[in-house]
């Protein structure tokens, strides 16, 4: 399982009992968020020609990477479920959304995706999207 290889990555990198990682990553409030995670993924990895999302085929070891990062930063607030979706949010921004810097992603498409992000992927990675899909411009919002 994508959790369970992330988990026991970050608990070499923490030095956190990967059991403690796991659970963290069980919590109540964490598990919907690792959710939104996958269900944001699988909606650009399975996407098809006339979909309104964006064709970006997402492989396992970048969702690794993205909950490993997530664990690290996490345990940095001493494993704080009231963090964790600033954290997911931010790893989210910077281990996936960069995969999505393709030429061959349709920028409207990529907009799409982007305003159609809820909570917690509403803020770094929204804004990560809406720049690439403005070709690395200075956007504001």
């Amino acid at each position: 399982m994508v959790s369970d290889l992330a988990a026991n990555r970050a608990a070499r990198r923490t030095g956190r009992p990967v059991a403690e990682l796991r659970a963290h990553l069980d919590h109540q409030d964490v598990r919907p968020l690792l959710e939104g995670l996958f269900d944001m993924v699988e909606r650009v990895r399975y996407a098809i020609g006339d979909s309104e999302e964006p064709f970006i085929p997402v492989g396992t070891a970048p969702l690794i990477d993205t909950i490993e990062l997530f664990l690290i930063r996490s345990s940095h607030s001493g494993l704080a479920a009231s963090a964790a979706g600033a954290s997911l949010d931010w790893a989210t921004s910077v281990k996936l959304v960069p995969l999505f810097d393709a030429g061959s992603v349709n920028r409207d498409k990529l907009a799409h995706l982007a305003n159609t992000l809820s909570a917690p992927f509403d803020v770094l990675t929204r804004r990560t999207m809406l720049e690439i899909e403005s070709d690395g411009l200075f956007y504001v919002k």
